[in-house]
């Protein structure tokens, strides 16, 4: 059984804990990374580290798999740390007031686990077609997709 406890005591993957790694300003919380290479490692590519993450986001949060995975995929290439344009950052492809409205009042965006965490209770909420690749694949009949241009 998956810990329950994925981002809130640090990152699991199976049985194994990730070690605790000083992020870019060399500072280090107890329990939580940030800005985790051990994160990068797991969640970049399509290995298993990523599908046990997004299976667990998908049973959490009721989602279809296969939508969240080729979505996340379209948008960032599971890279952690894309700037997708101008606005976009993270590998959920976040714009500063989405995250700021829907996630958290700190820019955290390039925190692979939160992004793909908010993403997930976004989705359960129905606001998918707040990604285009979403829009571009699943949304064509989605009238906010619609609006959108898709």
């Amino acid at each position: 059984m998956m810990c329950s406890c994925l981002i809130a005591t640090g990152v699991w993957y199976g049985i194994a804990k990730a070690p605790k790694i000083e992020d870019e300003r060399g500072k280090t919380e107890q329990g939580v990374e940030t800005k985790e290479k051990s994160n990068r490692e797991a969640i970049s590519g399509s290995g298993e580290g990523l599908k046990v993450v997004l299976a667990d986001f998908v049973r959490q949060y009721g989602l279809d798999y296969e939508q969240f995975y080729e979505t996340i995929k379209c948008e960032s290439g599971f890279n952690p740390d894309p700037i997708g344009n101008i606005l976009s950052r993270g590998i959920a492809q976040f714009t500063l007031p989405t995250w700021l409205g829907y996630c958290s009042e700190r820019d955290e965006r390039l925190n692979a686990l939160k992004s793909l965490e908010c993403a997930s209770k976004m989705w359960q909420q129905g606001l998918q077609y707040k990604w285009d690749c979403w829009c571009m694949r699943y949304g064509k009949e989605n009238l906010n997709c619609i609006k959108r241009g898709f």
